[in-house]
């Protein structure tokens, strides 16, 4: 294995992936969330009509 060198305040490769794939689920959720309320929004102009 490699030997690596830590400092406090350093994030680890592993950790930088982690918090890359937390931030993309999170996008991926509010775009989710507002193609769900456009669809309700359509949906209801639709049944209006």
């Amino acid at each position: 294995m490699y030997g690596y060198i830590s400092w406090p305040g350093v994030y680890s490769f592993k950790e930088e992936i982690g918090m890359f794939m937390e931030y993309l689920r999170e996008q991926i959720d509010e775009v989710m969330k507002k193609i769900e309320e456009t669809e309700d929004l359509v949906a209801d102009k639709a049944a209006k009509v």
